[in-house]
């Protein structure tokens, strides 16, 4: 689900920096059209190149200009991306409101392993290695059953303090 809200984010970015480009595009149309870069700033350039995924370094605005006449001189396309769409957000939602199984999760798949691998350790276990963890099984169960109890007894201790039924002051 990370995945997708990451790849979401990044064609929102996409989207947004081609939308900027083209506006630039159109704004300095003339200065482009002209060979004529006084008129457009480091910003104009910088929106340029972050459309074409040139990575934004400390440039001066002479190579940026040279990098734009350089995609301008080889015709290059500008990139393709799939803008993210109301099915894509539809696929994301859907991902976030279903309940994902334990199984489904590496967590899951990692606790069936240990478990599978467990049981075959069992079988090769000596009857005092097998008496030992009958032994161990019992004293877990009767130490969460005795801490259950202690739950229980403090949660009703608490209520009957809350309705006047214990009182510190005497």
């Amino acid at each position: 689900m990370k995945e997708r809200e990451d790849e979401k984010k990044k064609r929102q970015q996409q989207a947004t920096t081609e939308a900027k480009a083209l506006a630039v595009l159109d704004a300095k149309a003339r200065c482009l059209e002209e060979n004529d870069y006084r008129g457009m700033s480091v910003q104009d350039l910088t929106t340029l190149l972050a459309w074409y995924n040139i990575p934004k370094e400390k440039m001066k605005k002479s190579d940026m200009i040279a990098r734009w006449k350089e995609i301008r001189r080889n015709h290059v396309p500008p990139p393709i991306f799939e803008k993210w769409g109301d099915s894509d957000e539809e696929e994301l939602v859907r991902l976030k409101s279903t309940e994902v199984d334990m199984s489904e999760t590496a967590l899951g798949r990692y606790a069936a392993l240990m478990k599978r691998q467990a049981f075959a350790s069992v079988l090769d276990f000596t009857d005092k290695e097998w008496t030992n963890l009958k032994k161990l099984r019992e004293e877990v169960s009767t130490a969460m059953a005795t801490t259950s109890e202690a739950t229980a007894d403090e949660m009703q201790m608490d209520a009957q303090a809350g309705e006047g039924q214990y009182n510190d002051l005497g």
